[in-house]
């Protein structure tokens, strides 16, 4: 199966910080199409919960074992700190 174009999903607050199973069947629903990347948009997210970042995590391993690159986009200063201190900033795409 051929790749698509590259996808762009943007989460807000109540996707990210909601139910966890809810939050990776919207993520992984994005994987059907079999895109060539993913941009992940989270100009709508000023905090994030554990299980979140580590829904986001799964995620990018997820997309990385199927050979999908990962850009994160729009993260604010805040939250950029705290992937950075837990050095998630690679595995999430952030540059």
């Amino acid at each position: 199966m051929s790749r698509s174009e590259p996808i762009l999903i943007k989460v807000d607050y109540e996707i990210l910080n909601g139910d966890h199973e809810a939050l990776r069947t919207y993520l992984n629903s994005y994987l059907e199409g079999n895109p060539s990347s993913v941009i992940l948009d989270l100009d709508e997210v000023q905090v994030l919960t554990s299980v979140a970042l580590g829904s986001l995590v799964a995620f990018a391993n997820r997309l990385t074992v199927q050979g999908v690159s990962l850009e994160t986009i729009n993260v604010s200063p805040k939250l950029l700190e705290i992937i950075k201190l837990v050095s998630l900033d690679q595995s999430l795409g952030i540059r």
